[in-house]
C-alpha cells in the first residue's frame, strides 16, 4: 500500500500552533482579568458613594438608631455628655440633647479600607436651666461625637478601594481625614453663607487627617476646652474625597459632596477631579 504523502503536520508545526494558542489564551486570560479589575473598580466606587448617600440620608430624616441605649446629659452650658446605659431602655429620658448628625473617619488607624460612622449629639436647649430657649444653631448645640459601643458603625470598602485624600473645593483647599454632615440649622454661625433650604449641610472637620487614631480623631471633634470641633467647620464649599485602587495607582476616582447641593453626591470614575493626582 503506498502512502498518502502530504497528511499530518511536523512537529515543527505541531509546536508553532500550540505557541500561538498559548499566546492567544494568555491574552485573553489578561483582558479578562483587566476587565474584571475595572468592573470591581467601579463597583466598589459605586458602593462607596451610595453609603455617603446614606448617611446623608439618615441625617436628613433624623434616623437615630441608638437613642434608647445611651444616657445624655447638657448640664449648664456645656456640651453633652454622653455615657453608656448599660443596654437600658432610655426611651424620653434623653430629652436635654438632640441628633445633630453624622461624621465619618476615614482609614482610622491606618486601616486603609475601613470608615468609622459617628453618631453626633448636641444640646436641645442654650441652658438647661432655662428650657425654653431652644437652641438654634450649631453653635449653640455644641455637638459631640459619641464615641461608645453601638454608636459607632464601622465600614469598609471592598476589592482594595481606599481614600487618599479628602479636600474642600477651594483655591487653597484644606485637607481633612473627617467630615461632618450636619443637621441644617437656620441661623447657623458656621464659616459660611448657605441656602436655608438646605436639609444637610457637609464639611471637613479642621486639623483631621486620613489614617490618624481613632482617639485623635475623637479628640479633635470633642475637645477636652475650647468651642466644639464642629464649630468651625467651613461648609460653604463642596468637599471632595479622593479614591484609588490600593494595587493599580492608574484606577482612581472621586466623590463630591456639599457646595451646591447638599443632599446629593456627585461621582467621578473617568473624569475624576485631577486634584487628587
Amino acid at each position: 500500500m503506498i502512502g498518502n504523502k502530504g497528511a499530518g503536520f511536523s512537529i515543527i508545526e505541531v509546536m508553532i500552533f500550540i505557541a500561538a494558542s498559548g499566546l492567544i489564551f494568555v491574552g485573553a486570560i489578561v483582558a479578562i482579568n483587566g476587565r474584571q479589575q475595572q468592573v470591581q473598580f467601579a463597583q466598589s466606587v459605586r458602593e462607596f458613594d451610595a453609603k455617603i448617600r446614606d448617611v446623608m440620608n439618615d441625617v436628613t430624616t433624623g434616623y437615630y438608631p441608638f437613642e434608647a441605649q445611651v444616657n445624655c446629659t447638657a448640664p449648664n452650658a456645656d456640651k453633652p455628655n454622653i455615657s453608656d446605659s448599660g443596654g437600658a431602655s432610655l426611651v424620653g429620658s434623653n430629652n436635654q440633647c438632640l441628633y445633630v448628625g453624622k461624621a465619618i473617619q476615614f482609614a482610622p488607624d491606618g486601616e486603609e479600607d475601613e470608615f468609622l460612622i459617628y453618631n453626633l449629639a448636641g444640646r436641645r436647649y442654650v441652658n438647661t436651666s432655662d428650657p425654653d430657649v431652644i437652641a438654634t444653631t450649631i453653635d449653640q448645640t455644641k455637638p459631640v461625637a459619641a464615641d461608645i459601643p453601638g454608636m459607632v458603625e464601622e465600614a469598609s470598602t471592598r476589592f482594595g478601594l481606599k481614600v487618599t485624600k479628602v479636600f474642600n473645593d477651594n483655591l487653597t483647599p484644606e485637607e481633612f481625614g473627617t467630615v461632618a454632615i450636619l443637621s441644617n440649622f437656620e441661623g447657623s454661625s458656621l464659616r459660611a453663607s448657605t441656602n436655608l433650604s438646605q436639609s444637610v449641610l457637609s464639611g471637613g472637620v479642621p486639623t483631621t487627617s486620613i489614617g490618624e487614631s481613632r482617639t485623635d480623631a475623637v479628640s479633635k471633634m470633642n475637645p477636652i476646652e475650647g468651642v466644639s470641633g464642629f464649630n468651625s467647620i467651613d461648609v460653604s464649599k463642596a468637599v471632595i474625597i479622593c479614591l484609588e485602587d490600593a494595587s493599580n495607582t492608574n484606577k482612581k476616582a472621586s466623590v463630591t459632596i456639599g457646595g451646591g447641593s447638599s443632599t446629593t453626591t456627585v461621582l467621578k470614575i473617568d473624569d475624576y477631579d485631577t486634584r487628587c493626582d
